[in-house]
C-alpha cells in the first residue's frame, strides 16, 4: 500500500572489544613491538604501534624504547602496569618489520585471535637471516654497482670490487654464528676489501683500483642507523637518538681501522725507489722536515763563525741563524804584477 512505511533495517551493532587483561596486552605489546623495534623500525613508528594495540583493546599503552631495553607502561580499569624487555635496535631485517607489521595491523583491526597472534609474532622473531648465496651475491652485486657509479669502467676492477664484496659478505655471516660482537664483522670485512684492494694495486690488475677497497666497505656503512637517529634527534628523543648515531660512528671507525691496517702492508711494499743505490726514498712528515731545515740553518751559522774566526778582516754577526747584510765580507782587492 502507498501509505505504509517500509520497515528501517535494524542499525548494526558496534564490534565488541575482545576482551583481554592486563598482563595478557601487557605481553601482545612487549611481543610486537620488540620485533620491529629491534630489526630497523624507527621510534615513532615503534610508540605508534604500542599505542595501536592497546587502543584495540580498550587500554591506553605508552611505550618508551632505549638503547638497550624497551618499557612499557598500560593503564587499565584495574591501575597501571608496566613492564621491560632487554632489546637492542642493532639489526636490519627489513622482512621482519614488514611482516610484524602485518601482524600488528592484524591485531588492531581484531581479524586473528590473540593467541593467533602471539604464535605469529614468535615465529616472525625465529625467521632465518637472508640465505648465504642471496646474500653474497647481493653484496657483489652492490658493490659493483657502486663502483659503476663513481666512474669505474673497466671489467677487472668490477670483478675485484664484486668479489671482495662477495668473500666480506661470506666472512660476516660465519663470524656471526661464533660472536656476538657487533663490530667484528665489520671490520673483518673492512679488512678484507683492503686487502684484496692493496694485493690489486700491488699487482696492477686493473684501473681504478682504490674501488675495489673502497666500494665493499660503502656497503658496510649502517645508513639506517644514521636516518633513525637524526629522526629521534627532531623528535627530541635526544638518548636514542644519540646512541643509534653513537654505534653508528663505532660501526664507521671499525670499518676504517680494518681498511686501513689492511692497507699498510701494501702501501709499504708500493712505496717508489730512488734511482740511486735502490733504496727507498723516505717519506718525511711535516715535522721532520722542519727538523731537517733547522739542523741545515744551524750548520749554515757554525761555517759563517769558523770563517769569521779564521779571517782577521771581517767578523760577521749572526742574528738568528742569518748573516746581516752589513756584516757581509768585502771582495779583496787584487793586486795586479808591476810592469816590466
Amino acid at each position: 500500500m502507498a501509505g505504509v512505511a517500509e520497515p528501517r533495517a535494524p542499525a548494526p551493532e558496534p564490534e565488541a572489544i575482545p576482551t583481554a587483561s592486563t598482563a595478557e596486552v601487557m605481553e601482545l605489546i612487549l611481543q610486537a613491538t620488540a620485533v620491529i623495534f629491534a630489526n630497523g623500525e624507527t621510534t615513532e613508528r615503534t610508540v605508534a604501534a604500542a599505542k595501536q594495540i592497546g587502543d584495540a583493546f580498550g587500554y591506553r599503552a605508552t611505550s618508551i624504547p632505549r638503547w638497550d631495553q624497551l618499557a612499557v607502561r598500560v593503564d587499565g580499569p584495574d591501575g597501571g602496569h608496566h613492564n621491560m624487555l632487554a632489546v637492542v635496535p642493532a639489526g636490519i631485517d627489513m622482512n621482519k618489520v614488514l611482516q610484524g607489521e602485518e601482524a600488528i595491523d592484524a591485531l588492531r583491526e581484531h581479524t586473528v585471535p590473540v593467541e593467533a597472534s602471539r604464535s605469529t609474532l614468535a615465529r616472525i622473531a625465529a625467521l632465518p637471516p637472508v640465505a648465504p648465496g642471496r646474500f653474497v651475491l647481493a653484496a657483489a652485486i652492490g658493490a659493483a654497482a657502486l663502483a659503476v657509479v663513481y666512474g669505474a669502467g673497466h671489467l677487472a676492477t668490477l670483478g675485484l670490487a664484486g668479489f671482495s664484496a662477495g668473500m666480506g659478505a661470506l666472512i660476516r655471516r660465519g663470524l656471526a654464528k661464533v660472536s656476538s660482537n657487533l663490530f667484528v664483522q665489520p671490520f673483518c670485512a673492512a679488512f678484507l676489501a683492503g686487502l684484496i684492494g692493496g694485493i690489486a694495486r700491488q699487482l696492477q690488475l686493473g684501473p681504478d683500483l682504490a674501488l675495489v677497497a673502497l666500494c665493499p666497505c660503502m656497503l658496510l656503512v649502517p645508513g639506517p642507523h644514521f636516518l633513525n637517529g637524526l629522526f629521534d634527534l627532531v623528535r627530541a628523543r635526544v638518548a636514542i637518538g644519540g646512541s643509534r648515531i653513537a654505534f653508528a660512528l663505532l660501526v664507521i671507525a671499525a670499518i676504517s681501522a680494518g681498511s686501513c691496517w689492511a692497507s699498510r702492508p701494501s702501501a709499504r711494499r708500493s712505496r717508489p725507489r730512488c734511482h740511486r743505490g735502490g733504496s727507498r726514498c723516505r717519506w718525511t712528515s711535516s715535522r721532520q722536515a722542519l727538523r731537517c731545515l733547522r739542523m741545515a740553518a744551524s750548520i749554515r751559522c757554525r761555517g759563517a763563525i769558523s770563517r769569521s774566526r779564521s779571517s782577521s778582516e771581517w767578523s760577521p754577526t749572526v742574528f738568528g741563524g742569518r748573516q746581516s747584510r752589513l756584516a757581509r765580507p768585502q771582495p779583496r782587492p787584487r793586486s795586479w804584477p808591476a810592469s816590466s
